[in-house]
């Protein structure tokens, strides 16, 4: 289609898909198939620019994860975040939890700042502690990633519900109650 200007979202897909090959953070198939993927197809027609990307960043607390591909699920302790990280930025704000409207935010200025790579933190179902800065952290630009960012100063891993815990939550628990 020459010519055509890209949509948005087609824009960040392709950001986001030419970051995690830059960095080889993954198998470059894998990689491939990411950015094969057309996200956007799973969204109804023209409602592809209300599709949202958040993402969340912590300083510290726990985390439910794995030390390794195939081990079992640990609750872990998350280490305290890194000089020169987004998540060492949001602390030093003084806030303990927040909302970053990046896609529109009320201050063009800070979308602006935030734009300059630095590190940034991604704990997902594989953590390793002991070599966090080498597995865990990237160059990133969150305005380039995320449409909203949501910050918590410290995270508590999430647990299973046990059987007999569960009578106490309405019946569609955890999906139409916030806790």
């Amino acid at each position: 289609m020459a010519g055509t200007a890209l949509p948005d979202f087609v824009k960040r897909r392709n950001r986001l898909f030419q970051e995690i090959q830059r960095q080889g953070m993954v198998d470059p198939a894998v990689a491939e198939a990411i950015g094969a993927v057309p996200r956007e197809a799973f969204v109804p027609p023209g409602m592809q620019d209300y599709a949202y990307l958040v993402g969340q960043l912590t300083d510290r607390g726990t985390v439910a994860a794995a030390p390794a591909w195939d081990a079992p699920v640990e609750t872990m302790r998350v280490r305290p975040s890194r000089e020169n990280s987004y998540e060492r930025s949001c602390l030093q704000s003084g806030v303990d939890r927040f909302l970053l409207h990046l896609r529109a935010p009320r201050q063009d200025e800070l979308r602006e700042e935030l734009k300059n790579p630095r590190l940034e933190r991604a704990i997902g179902v594989v953590y390793r502690p002991q070599t966090e800065l080498q597995s865990h952290y990237f160059d990133a630009s969150l305005p380039h990633q995320f449409d909203e960012v949501i910050w918590f100063a410290e995270t508590e891993a999430v647990r299973s519900i046990l059987p007999e815990e569960a009578q106490q939550y309405p019946p569609l628990h955890p999906f139409a109650l916030v806790d």
